[in-house]
């Protein structure tokens, strides 16, 4: 390859990003970010250029905080251990097994496939909480709250937080069971 001039550098690199650009998936954050550049480089039009320059700006912030956030397979497997002595599982080999095979799965999967699996199991097929289940919550929360209590009687917090869940258990009552339920008592 000889030397060449700036104007066929540009346009070499152009006909570079259209060959990538091609063979990326539409949508893709990277291929926005090197669309961006390619159309920083075929345009004479200073606002088109600013623009370009702008949005390949915000792209590439973006795309350097979503690798900040990504979890790598040491952290991953590290939280399931930290999960497994926790919770205490019962037989070491079954939560060794567990960890194995864990860690295989990353080791294969994309961080999109992952997400994918993640949100098919913990989104998308999450059952939207009933009023009942809230009830159950607020009533949980208050007897632990209530236990708390027993223990510091003159904590003007725990007293507050009990009040507070006492107008939130009546409201809610009121909206599941209406003036023919059971009766609410103070």
């Amino acid at each position: 390859m000889s030397l060449l001039s700036d104007s066929e550098k540009v346009k070499l690199l152009i006909s570079i990003l259209d060959d990538h650009i091609d063979k990326l998936p539409r949508e893709d954050n990277f291929a926005n970010y090197l669309e961006t550049i390619r159309f920083f480089l075929k345009t004479k039009d200073p606002i088109i250029q600013k623009a370009a320059v702008s949005t390949s700006g915000i792209l590439i912030e973006n795309a350097a905080n979503n690798l900040r956030v990504q979890i790598s397979i040491k952290q991953a497997v590290g939280t399931l251990i930290g999960a497994f002595d926790k919770v205490g599982y019962p037989e070491a080999i079954d939560a060794a097994a567990v960890i194995l095979k864990f860690e295989e799965l990353l080791e294969r999967m994309s961080p999109k496939e992952a997400k994918g699996v993640y949100d098919e199991r913990w989104t998308t097929n999450k059952e939207e909480p009933s009023l009942g289940d809230l009830i159950e919550h607020l009533e949980s929360y208050f007897d632990e709250l209530y236990l708390e209590f027993q223990n510091d009687s003159i904590n003007e917090v725990i007293q507050g937080k009990m009040e507070g869940l006492e107008i939130a258990l009546k409201i809610a009552r009121m909206h599941m069971y209406g003036n023919n339920g059971p009766k609410i008592t103070e």
